[in-house]
């Protein structure tokens, strides 16, 4: 169904794809700030985190549209719920593993 391509399951996926493109387009020397929009890595990371949540929000609630459940606002709250969830454990997970790049 053409719907599929909506599903949340595709999201990180096509977000990096857009980011990594944009990353390319609009910093191509070396003197450009490290960060997209923001100048540091803690506003960044709450940037992030703010649209991560208000897009798994958004998902749910479209996926309820698509399906036509009417309970729209629950589906989109459990959508948040095991998104963060999910994302949050990924966060910690990789702060326990300290890579230096």
């Amino acid at each position: 169904m053409w719907f599929r391509v909506l599903v949340p399951s595709n999201a990180p996926a096509l977000a990096f794809v857009v980011l990594a493109v944009l990353r390319r387009a609009c910093c191509l020397h070396e003197h450009t700030a490290q960060y997209l929009i923001v100048p540091n890595a803690k506003l960044a990371l709450r940037y992030s985190t703010a649209a991560t949540l208000l897009a798994l929000f958004v998902f749910g609630w479209v996926k309820a549209v698509l399906i036509g459940s009417p309970k729209r606002g629950k589906s989109a709250v459990e959508t948040l719920v095991v998104g963060g969830a999910a994302a949050a454990a990924a966060f910690f997970l990789a702060k326990l593993f300290p890579v230096d790049l």
